[in-house]
């Protein structure tokens, strides 16, 4: 299995998991794109076997192939390496896309776009998260795609029903409202520090986890807002968490589980120009979920502001005002509610994918086929 980034291996680990408890004699290769991969330990959960695909050449795909020899290559979302997907094809390997996502804007959608539509024709199967998607492959002549949904749907809820606790969190939070700003980027933060160095937000906490661990920034939105404490600074829960009004997570690896102690949540990258990150994790907890406004590209983002789970904000001003409407109760308890069947919607991805590779004949049925 292929993911270019830790994003996209949170969205591949559902089908791993699956085929890793289907056939446990076959050998899992995980290969990433980036550092932000690699450098998650989570994946050592489900293999010994990780590391960077070399980069896509003729030469690099062919010796990569020739050593590992795969029974089948999966690719996560976006990753079209043409090298590798001629040659799977050459050598008659099965080449699946998962959770794919397509938007009519796209190249491959352009009538100058046959290389890259080239590239999706190499896929024996494509499985994509929406049925928008299954129509735009249909335009342009590719049969061999199924519709099962968007699996960060399945692998948020699990992490949000399994078991955590954060002493330091709870001491912070206290029984108060609380904002946990995810993912965020310095536009993120500037609009974040203007919101909480103001009274308005007396009434609120703010567990702050940056997308990226930078000390300067860290630094100065502690200047800006006072009461700012940081994670790794904290040994263990004291008297002074209580008082504070800012917490900054500087360690990488817990955001998706600390939406749980979150009034509401903030999800950076749609204030500026970097992408909208993750807002399916905190919305697994029935949080009300705020953003930046460019966010066309991300359907779930506008399949939650359809339903009145998520709101958009482009200023400090309008983030006090959503925090407002969030705080009442009954807003509270028709957003759980919504989300709720959101997921309810959106449940049982991975047996949907694991079902249309065994129906497509790309998995053996007997699971003792499979031996290293």
């Amino acid at each position: 299995m292929h993911c270019a980034s830790h994003g996209e291996f949170e969205q591949g680990r559902p089908l791993l998991e699956a085929l890793k408890e289907r056939y446990p004699a076959a050998e899992l290769v995980l290969t990433f794109f980036s550092p932000s991969g690699m450098e998650h330990a989570s994946w050592q959960e489900l293999t010994d076997t990780a590391l960077y695909l070399p980069a896509d050449s003729r030469k690099n795909a062919g010796k990569f192939l020739h050593l590992v020899q795969p029974d089948i290559a999966i690719f996560v979302k976006y990753e079209l390496w043409y090298h590798y997907l001629s040659d799977l094809h050459r050598r008659k390997i099965p080449a699946v896309l998962i959770a794919a996502s397509f938007r009519s804007d796209q190249i491959f959608f352009r009538w100058y776009g046959g290389f890259f539509r080239k590239m999706l024709a190499y896929f024996n199967l494509i499985l994509v998260q929406y049925r928008d998607s299954a129509r735009l492959l249909d335009g342009i002549g590719l049969r061999k795609h199924a519709v099962c949904g968007d699996p960060r749907f399945e692998r948020a809820a699990n992490i949000a029903a399994s078991a955590y606790r954060n002493e330091i969190l709870e001491a912070f939070c206290n029984g108060k409202q609380v904002l946990i700003a995810g993912s965020t980027w310095p536009a993120d933060e500037e609009m974040l520090s203007k919101a909480f160095a103001s009274q308005k937000t007396d009434n609120w906490k703010l567990v702050l986890v940056p997308h990226e661990i930078d000390r300067k920034r860290i630094s100065q939105f502690a200047e800006q807002v006072p009461g700012t404490l940081v994670y790794s600074a904290l040994e263990k829960a004291g008297p002074g968490l209580a008082s504070a009004k800012v917490l900054v997570i500087d360690q990488m690896g817990l955001l998706s589980r600390i939406y749980r102690y979150g009034t509401a949540a903030y999800v950076g990258g749609a204030l500026g120009g970097t992408g909208l990150h993750n807002i399916i994790e905190p919305a697994a907890y029935g949080l009300p979920v705020m953003f930046g406004p460019h966010h066309r590209q991300f359907p779930e983002a506008q399949e939650m502001l359809a339903r009145g789970i998520a709101a958009v904000v482009e200023n400090a001003d309008e983030l006090v005002k959503a925090l407002e409407g969030f705080a009442r109760t009954q807003n509270q308890k028709e957003i759980r509610e919504a989300a709720g069947r959101l997921f309810d919607e959106n449940g049982g991805v991975t047996g949907k994918m694991l079902e249309h590779l065994l129906l497509s004949g790309l998995l053996p049925n007997k699971k003792a086929d499979f031996q290293n």
